[in-house]
């Protein structure tokens, strides 16, 4: 049985993470091990515009921390990515150059779009998501019903799309409760 092992490692705006995975195709993904840095590059990031001498220095010890946990786990792929505070920091450049320089890691920045699509991916590869997304499809046609119900013809008529509720969910058509149910589902 050929097992890969693999480390994802994060680096947000307040920690820094890392997980560490084994592929095989018996077993699919197994969770190994889980390790997190409180690093609060977005306070300088968000404050100052760009992130300072000592925060580099910290994210640069933490990641040199963990390739060698990495070498321990005996790591055969891994993916770095980073986020907003790095992407909107005015010394990107700077902080991906000494990463790569101290650590030889290479960090992707993700973009907002592109962080966003990994989130809704990770959410749907979970185990629980059909489970979810049959109640919140079970929510969307009550929700049809009771927006049928309130909306008038005339309304639904100009509303139209592929997604019946969305266009007439309003805060007068539609009771406050349901609406924010509905929000939390999607």
């Amino acid at each position: 049985m050929n097992i890969t092992t693999f480390a994802a490692i994060y680096i947000g705006s307040y920690e820094i993470s890392m997980k560490i995975f084994e592929l095989s195709a018996k077993r699919k993904i197994r969770e190994v091990d889980y390790i997190r840095k409180r690093v609060e590059l977005g306070k300088d990031a968000y404050a100052k515009g760009y992130i300072g001498y000592e925060l580099a220095e910290e994210l640069c010890s933490v990641l040199s921390e963990y390739t060698k946990i990495m070498a321990g786990y005996k790591v055969d792929a891994y993916k770095v990515c980073a986020s907003a505070a790095i992407r909107d920091a005015k010394n990107e450049l700077f902080i991906l150059d000494q990463i790569k320089l101290r650590t030889k890691l290479d960090v992707e920045v993700l973009s907002n779009s592109e962080h966003r699509f990994i989130s809704y991916k990770s959410v749907a590869a979970r185990p629980e998501f059909n489970k979810i997304s049959k109640r919140a499809r079970r929510l969307s046609m009550s929700g049809a019903e009771v927006c049928r119900s309130r909306c008038s013809r005339k309304e639904r008529r100009s509303r139209r799309s592929t997604f019946y509720l969305e266009p007439c969910v309003s805060m007068k058509n539609f009771p406050r409760s349901e609406t924010l149910s509905y929000i939390m589902m999607i």
